[in-house]
């Protein structure tokens, strides 16, 4: 897997995360508000029949952005494979040395971004085997401490 499509799973990954924890907080309310209208009217029946079209009702829209997240997640991987897109993820991933150029190629640094994403969500990227994961690595002013 190439950064380009870590960074999709990424993003798709939390999409789908943030639509399920807003589901079960919908879900949560839903069942509250059941409740508060059995307490008030001593229908557990209607309760009931109110809250499982609600949740029925949720459920199909949460599914519906699901899949959406997952088709936008496959396009943009398609896309990545394109031989015309590119997604530079390295601050010099261009390099203009031709093979005539006696020159080395030069050094590819990761994005300035990439560091900061790994101190937010690093864990996860190395558990996922996203290739955005980088190692965590002690160092000051760019060099391992002495």
């Amino acid at each position: 897997m190439d950064k380009g499509k870590g960074l999709v799973d990424l993003l798709q990954s939390a999409v789908d995360g943030g639509v399920q924890a807003v589901r079960q907080v919908h879900v949560t309310m839903i069942k509250e508000s059941c409740d508060t209208i059995q307490a008030l009217l001593g229908e557990p029946k209607a309760a009931k029949i109110i809250g499982e079209v609600q949740i029925a009702g949720s459920t199909v829209v949460y599914e519906a952005i699901r899949l959406v997240n997952r088709t936008v997640g496959t396009l943009a991987k398609a896309a990545l494979l394109s031989p015309r897109m590119v997604v530079p993820l390295e601050e010099d991933s261009i390099n203009t040395n031709t093979p005539d150029t006696a020159e080395p190629p030069l050094p590819q640094k990761p994005h300035p971004l990439l560091p900061i994403l790994n101190g937010i969500v690093g864990d996860f990227l190395h558990n996922k085997g996203n290739p955005l994961a980088i190692p965590m690595e002690l160092l000051h002013r760019s060099e391992p401490p002495q």
